[in-house]
C-alpha cells in the first residue's frame, strides 16, 4: 500500500479466503481503517499456483472505488501487469489508496485524475505491506462465520461500536463518525465467500 504520508492509515485488517478451481485462491482484505472516509470494499485478489515455476501468481485484482470496483486481470506474462511491483514483476503489488481512503487505485496518476475533486494521492508516501494476518483475523465465509462483530483492539477506539462483517450493519469506521460505509457482508457474499 502506498498511503499518503499525512493520512491517518491506522487499521486492523481481517481477511477471507476461498478456493477457486484447482490451483487458485481468492483473498479478500477487509482493511478496517480507524478513520475511514470512504469505501470499505477492501481489496480482493486471486492468486494461482503455477507448478512450472513453483510460485503463486496474482491473476486478478479487484480495487474498491466509489461504490464499485475496478477489476484488473492478468496480462500476457500471466500476472496483473496494470499494477506496479516494488521488488520485481509479478511479486507483491503496490496499491494507491486515495487520501481519506475513498478508493484504491493501481497507480498515482489514475488516483489523481479519475475524480480529481474527490481523490488524490499525495506524495510523500508511507509504504506498508498488508501481508498475511494471523488466523485470528480470518472472517471465514457466509456459511461458517468465524468472526462477525469485532471491537477494536486499539484502546483509543475500543469503546466505540464494533464492526460487523457479515450481519449487514453499516459502519462509521473505528472513529465512530460520519460518513458511514456500506457493510462488507453483501460484497463478500457477491464474491462467493
Amino acid at each position: 500500500m502506498a498511503f499518503s504520508h499525512a493520512d491517518n492509515v491506522g487499521h486492523e485488517p481481517h481477511f477471507a479466503v476461498r478456493k477457486v478451481g484447482t490451483r487458485s485462491m481468492m483473498i479478500a482484505y477487509a482493511i478496517s481503517y480507524y478513520v475511514d472516509l470512504g469505501s470499505d470494499d477492501g481489496l480482493c485478489f486471486t492468486v494461482t499456483y503455477e507448478p512450472d515455476t513453483e510460485h503463486w501468481v496474482l491473476t486478478t485484482a479487484v480495487l474498491s472505488q466509489h461504490g464499485g470496483a475496478e477489476t484488473l486481470t492478468s496480462g500476457p506474462d500471466g500476472y496483473v501487469d496494470a499494477l506496479s511491483y516494488p521488488s520485481h514483476s509479478g511479486a507483491y503489488p503496490r496499491i494507491f489508496p486515495s487520501y481519506g481512503k475513498h478508493a484504491n487505485y493501481p497507480d498515482r496518476t489514475s488516483c489523481s485524475t479519475w475524480l480529481p475533486h474527490l481523490d488524490a494521492c499525495y506524495a510523500p508516501y508511507t509504504y506498508e505491506r498488508l501481508g498475511v494476518v494471523g488466523s485470528a483475523q480470518n472472517l471465514g465465509s457466509n456459511g461458517v462465520r468465524l468472526l462477525d462483530c469485532v471491537t477494536s483492539t486499539n484502546p483509543f477506539y475500543s469503546m466505540n461500536p464494533p464492526e460487523c462483517y457479515w450481519t449487514g450493519a453499516r459502519f462509521d469506521g473505528w472513529q465512530n463518525a460520519q460518513p458511514d460505509a456500506d457493510p462488507y457482508g453483501p460484497k463478500l457474499r457477491s464474491l462467493g465467500f
